[in-house]
């Protein structure tokens, strides 16, 4: 699983793990919520939509159940891309 910066003014980055098909999600304000469960095609729409923000909106927010993890997570997360 590689985590994915996300081109937005509030996604900050992504990961998918699609075993078991959840949607790490870093914003901007340093939260970390995980969606689950999130179907591969979702994140695909995710990675290829012109506007980050306005996908998660219309297909990921509020529509999964919803995770907030420890921000604790995104500093292991990008340790982990070294």
């Amino acid at each position: 699983m590689q985590r994915i910066a996300m081109q937005s003014s509030v996604l900050l980055s992504a990961v998918y793990t699609a075993s078991s098909r959840t949607l790490d999600i870093e914003f901007h304000s340093g939260e970390i919520y995980r969606y689950s469960p999130v179907p591969e095609h979702i994140w695909y729409q995710l990675l290829a939509a012109g506007s980050k923000g306005t996908c998660f909106n219309a297909n990921i927010r509020d529509r999964f159940p919803t995770t907030r993890l420890p921000r604790i997570m995104a500093a292991n997360h990008r340790s982990n891309e070294n």
